[in-house]
C-alpha cells in the first residue's frame, strides 16, 4: 500500500511540475535551456501580422543585455538595451538615442523559433514571427 501511495504521489508531483513549466502561450510546455539562453541569439524576421518580410531584418539579443536590429547586413546605429520584465512574460528593448522603451509579450520562445507581440493601442497588436538566424 505505502508502495502504491509514493508511486501515485510522484506521478501527480511530475505532473503538477510539468503542467506549471510552461509560461507562454504558444509554448514550449517545458524546456532545459533558460528563457535567457533562448532568447540571447540572432533572430531573422519571418512574419509581421502573417505577412512574410521582404529583405534581411535580424534582432540580435546580447548575453550581457545589448541589443542590435540589422537590416540587410547593416546595424542599426541607436544604442539598444534589452530586459525581462512581468516575469520573463516580456522583454522590453530600450534605444537610448530616441529615449523610448518598447515591450513586447513573449506568445513563443523555444531554441529555434520567436513569436513576440507589439500592442500598438486600441487593442491593437503587431505580431512578430522569427526564426534563428545562426
Amino acid at each position: 500500500m505505502l508502495k502504491k501511495s509514493t508511486l501515485f504521489s510522484l506521478v501527480v508531483l511530475i505532473t503538477v511540475l510539468l503542467s506549471s513549466c510552461g509560461k507562454y502561450e504558444e509554448g514550449p510546455a517545458f524546456s532545459l535551456a533558460t528563457k535567457k539562453a533562448r532568447l540571447t541569439a540572432r533572430w531573422k524576421v519571418i512574419e509581421m501580422n502573417g505577412i512574410a518580410v521582404a529583405g534581411n531584418v535580424v534582432w540580435i539579443f546580447e548575453n550581457n543585455g545589448s541589443f542590435v536590429m540589422e537590416f540587410n547586413g547593416n546595424p542599426n546605429n541607436n544604442p539598444a538595451k534589452w530586459d525581462f520584465e512581468d516575469a520573463k512574460a516580456k522583454v522590453s528593448i530600450y534605444f537610448e538615442q530616441d529615449d523610448v522603451t518598447i515591450y513586447y509579450d513573449i506568445i513563443k520562445l523555444t531554441s529555434n523559433e520567436m513569436w513576440l507581440d507589439q500592442e500598438t493601442g486600441g487593442g491593437n497588436y503587431v505580431r512578430y514571427k522569427f526564426e534563428r538566424d545562426e
